[in-house]
């Protein structure tokens, strides 16, 4: 008989929320874990103080801002209305601005905007490369170890752009295609995923794969998958699979060993515990208050939850503190909590 621990259900109490004009769009600790940001649908681009979640609003995206992160203590911003605000002061682009990420010194910012993606420097405001798609951009990341060079995703291109320089690097080789949705990378370990709209991801090692493998799915959209802080451990999520695959560093091809956990109702977020293997997945199972909440799991112990939280609504957005100590939930209707993740006193699977 198993030994695992399944926990009772228990509500998820924040310790303050904050209310956003819209269904929030993106979540950001800023890398002191003192301040988080939260962007919305209705254009609003907020900063709320830890402490107390005293907020102010940092910039405004006519149309909807849909996308934000940190640049070291300063806040980067992308919008519907095609511009990227540093700090609030705008920058025209064009296009919906999509997608975003600052390099790991916070000196630059990528950003995807409409057809193109463009690397800004975060104390000018210059373009300093831009770069052009046939079809809308949908991710982009920073090279996990060449820090001057942004990979982008499209449909059927993983694109590759050096900062300074004209001359263009070589694609990443899609055997498949596929419309890519977001790609992200885990900068300790060179390893780098891009979500496919369809049954399966890519994913790839710098140091060990020539050519990007194939992880299954099961039907998603491509866009809910997250690394472990140490960047052992890939997470994908979707209503017909979460699933976990674990890299051996004894393996020199780099090909991972998956495990499909147990899960019930809709995955809307994801995301790893920092410095631990907990992996927590949002769900939705029905329309009613009580059919949300957050499904915990330790994958590496079993691929039964361990808890699972109710919540208050359906999750949109969910970010760890880069300590984990604090969890920033977002719920559709506009409303952002702050607080502690309990999954409760476990009982024995062989007692029930």
């Amino acid at each position: 008989m198993s030994n695992d621990v399944l926990a009772e259900p228990v509500d998820w109490p924040p310790l303050w929320e904050i209310t956003l004009g819209d269904c929030p769009t993106a979540l950001a600790w800023d890398p002191s874990g003192s301040r988080l940001a939260a962007a919305s649908l209705a254009g609003d681009v907020v900063v709320a103080e830890t402490a107390d979640g005293s907020q102010q609003q940092v910039s405004f995206h006519n149309g909807g801002a849909l996308c934000l992160d940190w640049a070291g203590a300063r806040l980067v911003s992308g919008g519907q209305d095609g511009t990227a605000t540093i700090d609030g002061d705008r920058i025209e682009l064009g296009g919906w601005v999509s997608a975003l990420t600052s390099s790991q010194s916070g000196q630059h910012v990528a950003v995807g905007h409409g057809r193109s993606v463009s690397v800004l420097d975060v104390a000018s405001g210059a373009t300093l490369s831009s770069e052009r798609h046939n079809t809308t951009v949908t991710g982009v990341c920073w090279h996990p170890t060449y820090h001057d060079v942004v990979r982008s995703g499209s449909f059927e291109r993983i694109a590759q752009q050096q900062i300074g320089v004209a001359a263009a690097l070589p694609d990443i080789e899609l055997e498949f295609g596929g419309a890519i949705a977001a790609v992200g990378v885990a900068a300790s370990t060179g390893r780098t995923v891009a979500g496919v709209r369809g049954d399966f991801a890519y994913l790839w090692h710098d140091a060990a794969m020539s050519q990007p493998i194939l992880v299954p799915t099961g039907p998603w959209a491509g866009e809910l998958f997250c690394f472990s802080s140490g960047g052992e451990l890939l997470a994908t999520a979707s209503p017909r699979m979460t699933a976990v695959f674990e890299f051996a560093p004894d393996n020199p091809l780099g090909m991972p060993s998956g495990k499909w956990l147990t899960s019930i109702g809709k995955p809307t977020a994801i995301a790893w515990q920092p410095d631990t293997d907990r992996l927590c997945s949002a769900v939705t199972i029905g329309s009613d208050v009580d059919d949300n909440g957050i499904l915990v799991w330790e994958p590496r112990r079993s691929p039964t939850p361990i808890g699972f939280v109710k919540t208050r609504g359906r999750v949109e957005q969910m970010v760890w503190q880069a300590d984990g100590d604090l969890l920033a939930v977002a719920f559709a209707d506009g409303t952002v909590g702050v607080g502690h993740l309990d999954v409760g006193t476990g009982a024995s699977l062989d007692s029930a």
